[in-house]
């Protein structure tokens, strides 16, 4: 099985972006595409994900899951993707950010990736423990580490 974590699908402003669903779509029996109302909708703790797959891999995923569904997260889920104003706002201010950001990081020399997500990884030259603690107590919250990227 493969699976391919499409999280920030939404988000991507990437003309060299492709998905993966055509594999899906062409039949490929192993390959699991996985998308998540986490990210745009901002559920993260409604803990509502789905998935694309060939019928049959779909049919063994179910019959091996365990717990129930999440019948609140869904129905927010199925609220959420059906405003598409509010997956409009959401995508103009996280680019509004992001070009904030970039900007700032490119008048300062800072490498860093550029993003199609709603995050963005930079060099800091500290080890980002350091940097967390530093940030916080301007009451600013960032990520977590992504070792071995930990400057």
């Amino acid at each position: 099985m493969v699976f391919i974590d499409e999280a920030y699908f939404e988000f991507v402003d990437n003309d060299d972006y492709e998905t993966m669903m055509d594999m899906v779509r062409n039949g490929h029996q192993n390959i699991v595409v996985a998308r998540t109302a986490s990210k745009i909708h901002g559920l993260a703790g409604m803990r509502v994900g789905f998935v694309f797959a060939h019928p049959n891999l779909i049919q063994r995923i179910n019959d091996a899951k365990i717990g129930a569904l999440n019948a609140l997260g869904i129905a927010v889920a199925k609220a959420s993707y059906l405003d598409n104003s509010f997956q409009e706002f959401t995508l103009k201010q996280n680019r509004e950010s992001l070009n904030i950001v970039e900007g700032m990081l490119d008048e300062h020399g800072v490498r860093y990736v550029k993003s199609n997500g709603n995050f963005t990884f930079f060099e800091t030259g500290r080890n980002v423990v350091e940097l967390q603690k530093a940030f916080m107590a301007e009451n600013i919250m960032v990520g977590r580490a992504f070792p071995p990227m930990t400057d």
